[in-house]
């Protein structure tokens, strides 16, 4: 609270209360002489709720000025509640860099602020949004997402500035991978390969590992330039099990790979 100096002054009586009456005893504050005060309060000292505030300056001899004009302020501790997250869904690929990220609306919540990181505890963060964001945020182009795995999350704010706690998070994989879709179960050990264009992109190479923890992967095809699908020939077909694979497109002489993308092969 801030109120200009009156000249001459003794001591300022500050009242606050929860009427505008001023019949409640809440606070009487009284300040020395001085310049220009303002004073910080603690939210403890006044539990949520309306408040109403006026100051009287005292001078030499107990003379005294009228009542200032009643102001009012408002406490607000109570967050408003944690979003939740509606698209794009857990696991979900997409071929654009720059992706909408969209939550459903959260009780007491006016703003959102959105997170993007490398890994899901959010040590390394890839994009982030002000603390004005709405139900939908975008990616900026500035801040557009390499081929890769991410995660995201959300936390509401309200009017006054109190935060929700943060979202559970969700899995994003960036990846111009069409087919076969992540987690696809089939007997066909000789599956094709579909992948969408890339701007640019001078060859694609297609790699597949039999184990993420021992094996880096092979690269099953040569060139594979102009390219949009590729059938794996009968020397390199699939034994029953869980298989990965990716793809790495090569733009301007740099290479770029995929996420991992899970396979299995039954009988």
């Amino acid at each position: 609270m801030v109120w200009k100096a009156v000249r001459n002054t003794v001591y300022y009586k500050l009242l606050i209360r929860k009427d505008e009456a001023f019949t409640t005893k809440t606070k009487v504050l009284v300040y020395s002489e001085g310049t220009e005060l303002q004073i910080t309060r603690l939210l403890e000292d006044f539990p949520d709720g309306k408040y109403y505030w006026k100051v009287k300056a005292f001078y030499a001899g107990d003379a005294k000025s009228l009542w200032s004009e009643v102001r009012i302020f408002k406490v607000d501790s109570v967050s408003p509640a944690v979003p939740k997250l509606y698209k794009p869904n857990d696991n979900k690929y997409k071929f654009y860099s720059t992706p909408t990220l969209s939550i459903y609306p959260a009780a007491g919540a006016k703003y959102y602020h959105y997170q993007v990181a490398t890994d899901s505890a959010f040590t390394s963060f890839a994009a982030e949004s002000d603390d004005l964001a709405g139900l939908t945020w975008t990616v900026p182009d500035e801040k557009a997402l390499n081929y890769g795995e991410y995660f995201w999350r959300v936390k509401s704010i309200d009017a006054v500035g109190n935060e929700s706690a943060w979202s559970d998070c969700r899995r994003l994989l960036i990846s111009f991978q069409k087919l076969p879709k992540n987690g696809t179960i089939t007997t066909n050990t000789t599956p094709t390969f579909e992948w969408l264009a890339v701007t640019g992109a001078e060859n694609y190479q297609l790699v597949i590992s039999h184990d993420l923890l021992e094996d880096p992967g092979d690269i099953i095809s040569g060139s594979l330039a102009g390219l949009t699908s590729f059938t794996l020939p009968k020397e390199n077909e699939l034994v029953i099990g869980n298989h990965w694979w990716k793809m790495i497109v090569t733009v301007s002489g740099e290479e770029y790979h995929t996420p991992w993308s899970l396979l299995t092969i039954t009988s």
